[in-house]
């Protein structure tokens, strides 16, 4: 037993499953005999065999994103409970208008029905019409999203870019979650694409930021990354 312990650990196992194979080949099997027919009791030999018919039903489509219900005015809440994207829209720095509000909910139903897809023209045309609006962070930064899911890298620096700008003066945790997912998103790509020079200036603009959650990871693995 000696010797066996100090051989390989890969030695010790073949040793094992060989003795396993030589224990299990010498127990007889029983077989069945020819001339005994091989059915269950409760089969009938002379039924026929039903006709197997392929499931034809079309696989389901891609669920398209619940079409949220606003009022004649929608508020913040409403705006912000109109899950359609990955991030929620929050309103960043100065009050939002009715206006505004009312333009941005018309957007978002245009692009739920027209499928949320990748056609983000709405909402691009609503950014188009209030560049300067609080909905701007929030709504760049989920638009980077679908821009890079889609392939469309440059939009979704630059989008990315413009949520940063927008977002980094947040002082809410609702908003700053939302610049720290676009920091963290802008940080990867342009780690990926080996912007080296972006990269450290967009880290000397975090300076001593404090990021919260999976996003410090990101950015912090997208500095290891480049360097």
């Amino acid at each position: 037993m000696k010797r066996m312990a100090h051989r390989p650990v890969w030695i010790r196992a073949l040793a094992v499953v060989s003795g396993v194979t030589l224990v299990t080949s010498t127990i007889p099997v029983a077989t069945a005999s020819p001339s005994v027919a091989m059915t269950s009791p409760s089969e009938d030999p002379n039924k026929k065999e039903q006709a197997i018919r392929p499931n034809q039903t079309p696989p389901s489509s891609r669920p398209l994103p619940p079409k949220p219900a606003f009022s004649a005015s929608p508020s913040d809440l409403e705006l912000r409970q109109a899950r359609v994207f990955e991030e929620p829209l929050v309103p960043i720095g100065r009050a939002t208008t009715a206006a505004e509000n009312s333009a941005l909910a018309r957007a978002i139903d245009t692009y739920v029905q027209r499928g949320g897809g990748e056609d983000v023209s709405p909402l691009e045309r609503f950014l188009a019409d209030y560049p300067e609006t609080p909905w701007r962070g929030s709504l760049l930064t989920d638009l980077g999203i679908v821009y890079r899911r889609t392939g469309y890298f440059s939009k979704a620096l630059a989008a990315w870019e413009g949520a940063w700008t927008a977002s980094n003066v947040a002082t809410d945790r609702i908003s700053n979650a939302i610049a720290d997912r676009a920091l963290a998103e802008l940080a990867e790509l342009n780690s990926r694409l080996g912007r080296a020079d972006r990269l450290v200036s967009l880290f000397s603009e975090i300076g001593s930021r404090d990021i919260h959650g999976s996003a410090a990871e990101r950015v912090s693995q997208a500095g290891k990354d480049w360097r």
